[in-house]
């Protein structure tokens, strides 16, 4: 008995479905594959400590006990051994066959967060505002420790800038700035501290009245502070020496929350930090007109309004930080999942039927029953997918809508709200990619019920004619 039409059209349907689904669940993918997430970034700010101290250590010495140094600072990447030929002026990796050139130690990677000579040491304490309570109105609610101890809070600035800082501590530093010695001590500035290369750093606490939020961050970059990394990073149109181990990542987008307070060129700043000799290398070139910035950010913006509501609070902000964690696992379930079905629709299953088919030529009636069950195995993998797929389409939706909904409130600066924007893109591409995947499988599934229910009227006919 020969293949029937029926099951011929099945065979090509069940080809393209597999096709369809793979290419949707392959895009999927490969939008949700390792996306740059800022929102860890935001988390870090708030759940820092605030400062309430600033000193500065000599370049060689670590910051004294209890304070910090800077993190978010230029590295230098380290170098390889390396041949130099002065004869030829040419530099290249590994060492010299020739006599008449020289070797090139390597260097270690190290931060370079030496800026006018000096160290900046940073002290941290008290409560950060993540885990502080939210302010009220003109007072901020007591809270207690994971030991169960009462801390008492008192609040800091005002409208949206405004937090709650132990009442111990009082509030912390809120602005600082770099001036060369000898110039006027700027107003409001109650401390200062030297900073080498004859200039001092002023640095001033805030109170109940304060329009400036507290500084959480600070960063040493070349160029402005970038988003993706602040201060490792290089301008996308410098050329990298030959010898690093690694080239550093040039900057998409830079981070507009920093602001900037002190810069040098980039030969005085690799002076001052030239703790290998760094700038002894062969054929490194430093230039005068690249500048190097120092600058701090500040506590990220978070309004009031969204303070109030639990569902835009900085704690349901925290639970729903990896969404692209979550949905790219869903997705690999079912990139996996939808392969290894789509191998046996196209391979296995054609060749069962097949087989049976043949088998049915030779003793009629003795292989109906095989070929009905390879059918409903069919659908039966078919209908698997469903769950699967609705499953990702609702967990995508959710996040989906919740930083849709995060970005429309603008509970931040402009900055963080395109952050929480990049996020509600990818999800919105990822969603409409899901849904596409399940649509694709219901419909086949129904096309499927129609031709099995043709295919086992036209074997009826074919059984009693």
């Amino acid at each position: 008995m020969a293949i029937s039409s029926h099951t011929k059209w099945l065979r090509f349907l069940n080809i393209l479905f597999c096709i369809v689904i793979l290419v949707l669940s392959g895009s999927a993918f490969t939008r949700i594959c390792s996306p740059p997430n800022h929102i860890d970034q935001i988390l870090d700010n708030w759940k820092r400590l605030s400062i309430y101290d600033l000193t500065t250590a000599d370049s060689t010495n670590s910051c004294d006990f209890g304070y910090e140094e800077i993190t978010m600072s230029t590295k230098w990447p380290g170098t390889v051994k390396g041949c130099y030929c002065k004869g030829t002026n040419t530099l290249s990796k590994g060492s010299c066959s020739n006599s008449e050139c020289e070797n090139v130690k390597s260097t270690v990677s190290f931060p370079m967060n030496v800026w006018r000579g000096r160290k900046l040491c940073i002290r941290r304490a008290g409560t950060s505002v993540y885990w502080a309570p939210a302010p009220d109105s003109d007072s901020c609610p007591s809270k207690n420790d994971i030991h169960g101890n009462k801390i008492e809070f008192i609040k800091c600035g005002t409208g949206n800038t405004a937090s709650c800082q132990e009442k111990t501590l009082g509030c912390p530093i809120n602005r600082i700035k770099i001036l060369k010695a000898g110039l006027p001590k700027p107003d409001d500035y109650t401390h200062n501290t030297y900073f080498g290369d004859n200039y001092i750093l002023y640095y001033g606490y805030g109170n109940s009245t304060s329009t400036e939020a507290p500084i959480i961050d600070f960063s040493i970059s070349q160029g402005m502070p970038c988003l993706q990394d602040p201060g490792n990073v290089v301008a996308n149109d410098k050329t990298y020496y030959t010898l690093l181990n690694k080239e550093p990542n040039s900057c998409d987008y830079e981070d507009s929350r920093f602001v900037i307070i002190d810069q040098m060129d980039e030969v005085t700043f690799y002076n001052d930090n030239d703790l290998q000799n760094i700038t002894d290398l062969p054929k490194l070139t430093l230039s005068s007109s690249i500048n190097y910035y120092f600058s701090y950010r500040t506590s990220v913006l978070w309004k009031d309004v969204c303070h109030s509501s639990s569902y835009y609070s900085m704690s349901t902000l925290n639970d729903n930080k990896e969404p692209f964690m979550y949905i790219n696992a869903l997705h690999i379930v079912v990139l996996v999942i939808q392969s290894v079905f789509s191998f046996y629709l196209v391979f296995v299953d054609p060749f069962l039927l097949y087989y049976c088919y043949k088998k049915s030529e030779e003793e009629i009636n003795e292989y109906d029953q095989p070929i009905y069950t390879i059918l409903l195995v069919e659908k039966f993998l078919k209908i698997i997918m469903v769950p699967i797929i609705l499953t990702t389409c609702i967990v995508v939706g959710y996040y989906r809508n919740w930083f849709a909904n995060l970005e429309a409130r603008c509970c931040s600066d402009p900055l963080t709200n395109a952050c929480f924007g990049f996020v509600d893109f990818i999800l919105d591409d990822l969603y409409s990619l899901d849904w596409a995947n399940f649509s694709v499988i219901v419909s086949v599934l129904i096309v499927d019920m129609i031709s099995g229910l043709c295919l086992f009227v036209s074997r009826t006919k074919e059984n009693y004619s």
